[in-house]
């Protein structure tokens, strides 16, 4: 009952989130295409890394999305698709450095044709050879489908020609299910919590704003100082 009770409240959570944001969005925003960025993440899922490249819109000061599919982590095939909201609690033009981003996240996303990372597939097989169980199937022929909802919070800088770089940690809860070989025997986990970790690199799009600075200020302050 417990893994019920952790999905039900991660899933409440994104779901408070989400509208909670947008009923805050009281006045007509602007939206605008605010970055390109190639993300990977990892959590407990059994799939091990994807990589994730995502579209980035802005929605006022504070609110963004994001969208794009996702990739097995060497880019040989499709395993879903990604959408996340994120809320901006310090964006990079309040931080004291003009760099810095401070963000809330939730996300969800759909998987298909994901198969099992190589570090599963060889504890899987040490596990049947163990158990004299299925040891001589190919466990790296499996596929699965299913969904990954995740809440958290991340950093990001953005440098002064564009580059951003982003890094983040969030509590997720993945499903899945076996789309292939239903009766072979597994010992890792189709669906539970676990800590989901993701890092990315993109490109930045629009200015920084950065203070300006009149030509009388700089003769004001060495008067003060005189």
């Amino acid at each position: 009952m417990l893994p019920y009770t952790i999905k039900n409240i991660i899933t409440a959570f994104c779901l408070l989130f989400a509208v909670s944001t947008l009923q805050a969005q009281t006045a007509v925003r602007k939206v605008k295409i605010n970055e390109i960025i190639l993300n990977s993440y990892v959590s407990g899922n059994s799939f091990g890394v994807q990589r994730n490249a995502a579209v980035g819109f802005s929605i006022g000061k504070h609110f963004g999305l994001s969208m794009g599919p996702t990739f097995n982590r060497g880019f040989q095939k499709n395993t879903g698709g990604l959408v996340s909201a994120r809320y901006y609690m310090v964006s990079n033009n309040e931080s004291d450095n003009k760099h810095l981003q401070l963000i809330s996240i939730v996300s969800f996303e759909r998987m298909q044709n994901q198969s099992l990372s190589q570090n599963v597939v060889e504890l899987e097989q040490q596990m049947a050879f163990n158990m004299k169980n299925d040891e001589a199937f190919d466990f790296s022929v499996m596929r699965y489908k299913g969904w990954e909802a995740a809440a958290g919070i991340g950093l990001a800088y953005r440098c002064d020609f564009g580059l951003l770089i982003s890094a983040e940690a969030s509590l997720c809860y993945y499903s899945s299910e076996r789309t292939t070989s239903n009766q072979v025997n597994t010992f890792h986990d189709e669906n539970g919590t676990s800590l989901r970790l993701g890092f990315g690199i993109g490109w930045s799009i629009g200015k920084i704003t950065t203070p300006k600075v009149s030509l009388g200020e700089p003769v004001l302050l060495l008067q003060r100082i005189e």
